[in-house]
């Protein structure tokens, strides 16, 4: 199976990289593991960093009281105080990161939108762009 390689004898999963040098023997779809984290590279978000495997989410829905916009966000994935961002400005800076903020926009009415994001403090670790639609 390794003509040019003694030392590899198998490749259990097929991916054309033998056993021995495989992080991941029985897994198609990895190979390396950079940062030892037990996360193999292409699944991880973080491939140098072992503190960090997985990327930050974020959620955000829209509701109106009595006309006044408002939006609850939800994320996960951050590990430090966050900032908050509406249409690319900050609108809180060092957050708790409790996984949860609720933007009281204080404004009436329909045909805007709004796009959130949530980045670990002073840092460009951030969630995906949601939108929500008045």
């Amino acid at each position: 199976a390794f003509p040019d390689d003694d030392s590899e004898t198998t490749d259990s999963d097929g991916d054309g990289v033998g056993d021995n040098a495989d992080v991941f023997p029985n897994d198609e779809t990895e190979t390396t593991d950079s940062d030892g984290d037990g996360v193999g590279d292409n699944a991880d978000a973080f491939p140098d960093n072992p503190n960090r495997s997985v990327g930050l989410s974020l959620s955000v829905t829209d509701y109106k009281i009595k006309g006044v916009q408002h939006a609850d966000l939800s994320w996960s994935g951050a590990i430090t105080n966050v900032d908050i961002k509406r249409d690319g400005i900050m609108i809180r800076s060092n957050e708790p990161n409790d996984g949860a903020f609720t933007d009281n926009i204080n404004s009436k009415g329909g045909g805007v939108n709004y796009t959130y994001e949530v980045c670990e403090t002073s840092t460009d670790i951030c969630t995906n762009e949601a939108t929500v639609v008045f």
